[in-house]
This record gives structure tokens, C-alpha cells and sequence, in this order.
């Protein structure tokens, strides 16, 4: 029955692939990462990437890590914040630096998935108290109660 979804990641009418992809999130099952990724190398609408980041964020398996990070710079804004959220949540980032990047992010979204995941990756506090100056009140707000939780 899994492979049904993983098979449909192939075919050609990008919803069957943005469903087979939300299929795979649901289901949460490690030995389908391999396909994600090599959907996600290939992949060229922006819904389809978003929902497969999705799924390797639900995943939660260290071996999309590159995948997430290289997904910090999609030009698709839904698929750089949920590729931060994933990364934060996975907890494995050895180098902050695509994540801090974020921070400067033209969109709202991708600035506080970033914040968020900043702070459950527990970098140093100086990264995230610029952000307290970030011209949307939904980012400022966020780097404030990181900062407090840390006190």
C-alpha cells in the first residue's frame, strides 16, 4: 500500500504528485524518505516541493538534512519556511549559518520559521536579538518569548 503514493510521485499531473507527497506526510514512514528526496532533486512546481519538504519535516529523519537546508533557498517562499520549521524540529543543524540567513528573509513567514527554529536549535542569543527591531510585530514577538524562555 506505500508504494502506491511513492509511485504517483512520478506521475506527470503535479496534483496526483501534491497528493501522493501529503499521502507520505500522513503516513510518516522513514523507508520513504529515499523517494522523497529523489522526487524533490526533480521537482518543479513549487506546491509539489513544499508538500515534500512537509513530509520529510513529518518525517523527521536525519537523512534530509541536506535536502532541508538546500530548501532554505528555494525561490518558492512556503517551501524556505517550511524547510526552516523542519530543520528546527529535527534538531540536528550542526551550522546555523542557512537558518541565520533566513533571518533576512523578504518574507514575514520565512523570518519566523526561522526564528522559531533558531530557537529550538538553542543558538546563541545574539543571533536572535536583532530580530526584536523586525519591522512585523509577529517576528519581534517571537524573538522576545525565545529570548525570555532562555532567561
Amino acid at each position: 500500500m506505500a508504494m502506491q503514493p511513492i509511485m504517483q510521485l512520478l506521475d506527470s499531473d503535479p496534483v496526483v504528485r501534491r497528493d501522493a507527497a501529503r499521502a507520505l506526510c500522513r503516513r510518516g514512514d522513514p523507508s520513504s524518505v529515499p523517494n522523497i528526496l529523489l522526487a524533490l532533486e526533480s521537482e518543479t512546481e513549487g506546491e509539489v516541493r513544499f508538500r515534500l519538504v512537509e513530509a520529510l519535516g513529518a518525517i523527521g529523519d536525519r537523512r534530509a538534512l541536506p535536502a532541508l537546508i538546500a530548501g532554505l533557498e528555494d525561490h518558492s517562499e512556503h517551501v524556505r519556511e517550511r524547510a526552516a520549521l523542519a530543520l528546527g524540529v529535527l534538531g540536528e543543524v550542526t551550522d546555523p549559518d542557512p537558518l541565520l540567513r533566513r533571518l533576512a528573509d523578504p518574507v514575514r513567514r520565512v523570518r519566523l520559521a526561522a526564528v522559531i527554529a533558531l530557537g529550538q536549535l538553542d543558538v546563541d542569543s545574539a543571533y536572535l536579538t536583532p530580530m526584536l527591531q523586525d519591522p512585523e510585530e509577529v517576528v519581534r514577538i517571537a524573538a522576545a518569548d525565545e529570548l525570555e524562555r532562555r532567561r
